[in-house]
């Protein structure tokens, strides 16, 4: 089968983006192509107003559908974010993917750098470089093909298209304002999700919440966001500003009655609603994605902080270990967790054997929920115990 890698931050994914997959598609007759988000690229830094990682993917969803080959929109660059610590480096991913010589779209401004690519020997070796020339600079890129081909031993198919003046920068600055957005479905999510407008700043969430939360609970959302900030700084210091507003915003709707939450979240499930303790989450999500349109890591962050489930992001994590080991938690397994946590990430050195304390500690935390519950007799939400089984997996 053959197959291309079509990789980049679509931030957001617009219609030059989506000429050229389908030229891509289309020169190469492929089969098969993974749409690629990165997640933390080493090319650029992130900018300020910026959509989430999942908001991206779901963007590319709606962006890239219909397309002439099959389409497999793939996570696996948070995914080794997540366990080694590493930026996105393409070698790194195509090792990871385990392709055959696919072969991988390049832009002429990235492919002119080629060499210079972390591990770029692995790139020429194995992969068909597949190079998208521009109408001004046709001859800069066969003079760096044949410098490729003879020094490094590269394959490399030139493919061409007309140029549309568009890019993602000027998209995120214009807002509604924006003509270009290449499907309006796309247009539709940014502006449903208000992705780049600026949000409320710290300021205005601690004001919400001091508003919101009896004393003794706002003062336990400031201990878990000084707990989450400590671990995201270990782990994953490019998200703090997610993790703090996640933090911040965990228990906002914690002080509502059931029928405020009703009112809040209308398809909370049976299930659900037999465990009342833990309805903040889903409603609390609710509020920060519809009311205060946060972005999909904040709102997962909040959602899964309390029962938890099958799928834990990093940032999922750290906020569900956090809430359970904040300096303010006094029974005994919270004191004992947070010490062992502490000590053993004190104590290690390599970023991948941290990530791996972390969601120890998050299994640990939920075997001991379960056990509490069990022994008050009380009722087990179905998503925690699915959510330990599927952890316990991926040790």
């Amino acid at each position: 089968m053959k197959t291309g890698i079509f990789g980049g931050s679509f931030n957001p994914p617009h219609s030059g983006h989506r000429l050229a997959l389908d030229k891509f598609i289309e020169k190469l007759g492929l089969e098969k192509v993974y749409v690629i988000p990165s997640f933390v690229s080493p090319h650029k830094d992130t900018p300020e107003l910026s959509a989430s990682f999942e908001d991206r993917l779901e963007m590319c969803r709606l962006a890239f559908s219909g397309c002439d080959a099959e389409i497999v929109f793939s996570d696996i660059e948070r995914r080794l974010f997540e366990v080694t610590g590493k930026k996105s480096y393409t070698a790194n991913t195509l090792e990871a993917l385990n392709e055959k010589s696919p072969y991988l779209f390049v832009g002429s401004d990235m492919f002119f750098t080629l060499d210079s690519w972390h591990r770029a020997e692995y790139l020429f070796e194995n992969t068909v470089i597949a190079v998208m020339s521009r109408e001004n600079d046709g001859d800069k890129v066969l003079a760096f093909k044949e410098k490729y081909e003879r020094e490094n031993g590269a394959r490399i198919e030139v493919l061409t298209a007309p140029h549309i003046e568009i890019s993602s920068t000027a998209l995120r600055g214009a807002g509604k304002e924006s003509p270009r957005f290449e499907h309006p479905d796309v247009a539709k999510y940014i502006e449903e999700h208000r992705l780049y407008e600026k949000k409320l700043s710290r300021e205005d969430i601690l004001k919400l919440i001091k508003e919101r939360l009896p004393e003794k609970r706002f003062l336990h959302t400031l201990k878990v966001e000084k707990e989450a900030l400590r671990l995201a700084e270990i782990l994953c210091p490019d998200f703090k500003e997610n993790v703090s507003r996640a933090a911040l915003l965990h228990d906002v709707t914690k002080p509502l009655s059931l029928e405020e939450h009703l009112e809040l979240k209308k398809d909370l499930s049976a299930e659900d609603l037999k465990s009342p303790e833990t309805l903040h989450a889903l409603t609390g999500a609710e509020l920060a994605k519809r009311v205060l349109f946060e972005n999909s890591d904040v709102v997962s962050m909040i959602k899964k902080h309390t029962t938890a489930q099958e799928e834990m992001s990093l940032l999922d994590m750290i906020i569900f270990v956090s809430d359970y080991v904040e300096e303010t938690r006094t029974h005994t397994a919270c004191i004992s967790e947070r010490e062992r946590l502490h000590r053993e990430l004190e104590e290690c050195t390599s970023r991948e054997e941290k990530y791996y304390i972390l969601l120890d500690s998050v299994i640990r935390i939920l075997e001991n929920t379960l056990s509490y519950l069990e022994k008050k007799q009380s009722y087990i939400h179905p998503r925690t115990v699915s959510a330990l089984s599927a952890l316990r997996g991926k040790r």
